[in-house]
């Protein structure tokens, strides 16, 4: 969920929410030998990346600190972890051996500024691509590939068996996860255009991946046709067995990412071919960190504390 977490067990055993944007204040129940203590977890979360979830969070967690509380930092942004980063830290193992079996919890507990403990998290993902020169980019919401500024993107497309030229303004793939982001507003689109020529239509349905979907889907973003390219796959779902190819035909300036982190991207020129297939690692939602949480404090959770809408 690119979701840092702040976990702090109050001094007054009380909890209140907090109505501040981006956050998410709830109560856990954690019983600790025989007692029930309230547990209060806040989750900062956005819409997209480099917005400062990841200082608000180191932040609040050192003042929370200091304040008397006991606070356990989660990073649990499985795209692109940086709170271990932020903070000078050097972590010998992460979450993601954590959720792969290969030690537990409080193996991977690293103390942090004016005390707080942190459990760092790697990169945990849902979709890969992978180049023809072996370069590898997962993802957890989705992932463009196109031209790097707002020229048209060149490339060959291939999907069950058939491939075409295209000229576009880029692909997008994404997981469930990411399906009510960029995805979304492509759908968005194509429903202003309907209102436009069918007033008294509601539009088609609009496709959906639940966040647990083990599927893809991409999108082909203002296709053009001409004597050179061609607009019959313009967008699909991608079982977990299938791939899409694209090989670029773009001189320069292609580029693949993930996550709306454009500097860090993958070079998709001339002759590069990308093949996207939902990837092997599946992350880990946030109830699941809560569980993981609860164990790393010799306790056990019995009771949820908050559900997460998909539409945010």
């Amino acid at each position: 969920m690119s979701t840092p977490v702040v976990a702090v067990r109050p001094a007054d055993g009380r909890g209140r929410g907090t109505d501040g944007a981006g956050m998410n204040d709830g109560m856990v129940e954690v019983a600790t030998g025989g007692a029930t203590v309230p547990l209060r977890v806040i989750a900062v979360a956005s819409g997209k990346g480099g917005v400062g979830k990841t200082n608000v969070v180191a932040n609040l967690a050192i003042a929370l600190q200091r304040r008397g509380k006991r606070v356990v930092v989660i990073d649990a942004d499985l795209g692109l972890a940086n709170v271990d980063t932020l903070l000078g830290l050097n972590p010998h193992a992460t979450l993601r051996q954590v959720l792969r079996g290969e030690c537990a919890i409080k193996d991977v507990l690293v103390d942090g500024p004016s005390g707080i403990r942190i459990v760092p998290a790697s990169s945990g993902y849902e979709d890969l691509t992978q180049l023809s020169d072996g370069q590898r980019l997962l993802a957890f919401n989705d992932l463009f590939v196109g031209a790097r500024s707002h020229v048209s993107a060149r490339y060959r497309i291939g999907w069950r068996g058939a491939s075409e030229p295209h000229s576009s303004s880029g692909v997008v793939i994404s997981t469930g996860a990411g399906s009510t982001g960029w995805l979304s507003s492509i759908f968005n689109i194509v429903n202003g255009e309907l209102a436009l020529s069918a007033p008294a239509s509601s539009g088609p349905p609009r496709p959906r991946l639940s966040w647990e979907d083990p599927r893809l889907m991409f999108v082909v973003r203002e296709p053009f046709v001409s004597r050179h390219s061609r607009a019959s796959i313009i967008a699909g779902i991608l079982d977990p067995t299938e791939e899409l190819r694209l090989e670029s035909a773009m001189p320069s300036g292609g580029v693949i990412f993930s996550d709306g982190v454009e500097a860090d991207y993958l070079a998709f020129d001339a002759g590069a071919i990308a093949r996207i297939k939902p990837a092997e690692q599946k992350a880990h939602l946030l109830d699941e960190l809560i569980e993981l949480l609860g164990a790393a404090s010799g306790a056990t959770i019995t009771k949820d504390y908050i559900e997460l809408a998909e539409n945010r």
